[in-house]
């Protein structure tokens, strides 16, 4: 390794202060990824496939294996608990259905009593008309 001097003034000897530039002042061009990218479309793709085939190297065949056994047990996990909300789903549609026709039933029920009763009072009220006609024509054919 080589050694290293600090710089130094050369009048007065003393090392000189490293100047400190304000930062977006630097002068080398950078080169921009995308644009690199943009440009050579299968280089890029060529690249990250060598990527995948290393990191696939590196990683121990176990680990592919664990990791697909897990994949496929959180399936199943996930299976299962979409089949247990369905069905509980199902059921809660199911019940509120048959409420909705209970209720259905019972205002129907409500509303032929109701409709009961006030035919009864219209039948009620037309034979007191009638029979207030009668009397009334009775009265004047006398």
């Amino acid at each position: 390794m080589r050694k290293t001097t600090p710089m130094t003034d050369q009048k007065t000897k003393l090392p000189v202060p490293i100047q400190a530039r304000p930062l977006g002042e630097d002068t080398r061009q950078r080169p921009d990824l995308a644009a690199l990218a943009r440009e050579h479309p299968a280089l890029t793709l060529a690249g990250g496939i060598a990527a995948g085939l290393l990191i696939g190297a590196l990683l121990p065949k176990r680990a592919g294996s664990k990791l697909a056994r897990r994949a496929v047990a959180a399936a199943a996990v996930a299976g299962e608990l979409g089949m247990a909300l369905g069905k509980q789903t199902r059921d809660t549609a199911v019940s509120v259905s048959r409420e909705g026709r209970e209720r259905i039933v019972e205002g129907a029920g409500a509303a032929r009593q109701q409709t009961a009763r006030s035919a009864q009072q219209a039948s009620d009220l037309g034979l007191k008309l009638a029979r207030a006609a009668v009397d009334i024509a009775r009265n004047r054919a006398r």
